[in-house]
This record gives C-alpha cells, sequence and structure tokens, in this order.
C-alpha cells in the first residue's frame, strides 16, 4: 500500500519591514536675524502647522485610520498628509505562524489578501536588527501592555485604543503592507524578546 504523501508547513520564515519616523535628518537650524515679534510669529506659525497635523494624527487613531503610509518605500520618503514626517524603513527576518500557533506557507495570505478581512498573525522577529527599528518595537510593545494592563476599561474598549502600525512583509518575491497592526499578546523570553501576536485590520499589495 503506498504511501500519501502529506504536506507539511514550516513556519514561515520571511522579511519584515519596519518604519521608524526619522528624527536625525530635521533642519532645525535658521539663519537670519528676527525680532522679537517675528520670532513669537514664527514659532506661533510653527505651532499651529504642528498642532493640526497632530489634530488629524489623533483622529485618525479614534477613527481607526492608520497613520502609516500606505505605499511603504526601502528609502525615506514623506507622508503625505504629515509633509513635515519622515520615514525610514528598516528590514528583519521573521518567523510567522497563524493565530493558533500553526504553521503556515505563503498560500495562508491569499484569501486575505482577495477578501481584506481582518486576521491574526504571531511574529517572531529576530532580535538583532537595527537600534532605531529595536527602540520601535519596544515603544510598540510597551504602549500596548499599558492598555492592555489598565483594569479599569474592558477588552473592546481596549482593542480600539491599542497603538497601530503599519509594516511590510515578503511574501515569496512580492512585497505586502499590513494595515493597522495592533499587538494582541506578547509572548517574549530570553532568546526572542520580539515574539507577540497581531491582528491586522488587513493586507494590501504594494503594486
Amino acid at each position: 500500500m503506498a504511501k500519501r504523501k502529506i504536506k507539511r508547513l514550516y513556519k514561515m520564515l520571511t522579511k519584515l519591514i519596519i518604519p521608524v519616523i526619522d528624527t536625525e535628518s530635521l533642519d532645525f537650524d535658521f539663519r537670519g536675524n528676527l525680532t522679537r515679534d517675528e520670532y513669537g510669529e514664527m514659532v506661533m506659525d510653527k505651532f499651529l502647522k504642528t498642532n493640526n497635523q497632530m489634530n488629524k494624527f489623533v483622529d485618525n487613531i479614534r477613527r481607526g485610520v492608520s497613520n502609516i503610509p500606505q505605499n511603504l518605500q526601502y528609502s525615506s520618503t514623506v507622508h503625505r498628509d504629515f509633509p513635515d514626517i519622515v520615514y525610514n524603513f528598516f528590514e528583519t527576518d521573521v518567523y510567522i505562524e497563524n493565530g493558533k500557533k500553526q504553521n503556515i506557507d505563503e498560500t495562508f495570505f491569499e484569501r486575505y489578501i482577495n477578501s481584506g478581512e481582518m486576521f491574526i498573525l504571531i511574529l517572531n522577529i529576530n532580535p538583532n536588527m537595527e537600534p532605531d527599528a529595536e527602540s520601535e518595537l519596544r515603544f510598540w510593545l510597551d504602549d500596548s501592555k499599558k492598555i492592555h494592563n489598565d483594569t479599569m476599561i474592558d477588552t473592546k474598549t481596549k482593542l480600539k485604543a491599542l497603538p497601530q502600525r503599519g509594516l511590510k512583509i515578503l511574501i515569496g518575491k512580492e512585497e505586502y503592507v499590513l494595515e493597522g497592526c495592533k499587538i494582541l499578546q506578547d509572548y517574549p523570553n530570553e532568546k526572542y524578546p520580539f515574539k507577540f501576536a497581531i491582528i491586522v485590520e488587513k493586507i494590501t499589495s504594494e503594486k
């Protein structure tokens, strides 16, 4: 009797791209002479522009709209809605499982790419990454933990309040954007400090 071949799925190893706000290349120098009144007007003008941007940023969070550019590029880029904010993008390795901690392959994503449905992933990110990317992940994890540990709010409110991130992954030879990602649970250990479950609002193609 011939043995039936069983397709075995392994933990999917791929590339994860993490966007980080670039605070290094901004030019804060001013060359020239200003009177006290001119300086006050310049500060107020800058405040109003930044305040409008932050109001829009917070409103996007309230409405569940991602503040991360959907069209992620390897090089620095400028968000069309926030022209003063520049992003750098850092690439690292990641192992991916589904929400049931089961191994997957590239076909797992086909359903969600076509349907636009939300789904859950477990990411185990290589800790050997650029310091800026590591800091961004730690900020995201810490902010998420504060909400998860808040005993004054219910689960539904927590899910709405969790901070969002936009990430990019490589599936086969194609690049896709994971939009509106929120950390649902953290599974860290000494060897893998960046292992956690995320809910993904939707996955879209880079094209």
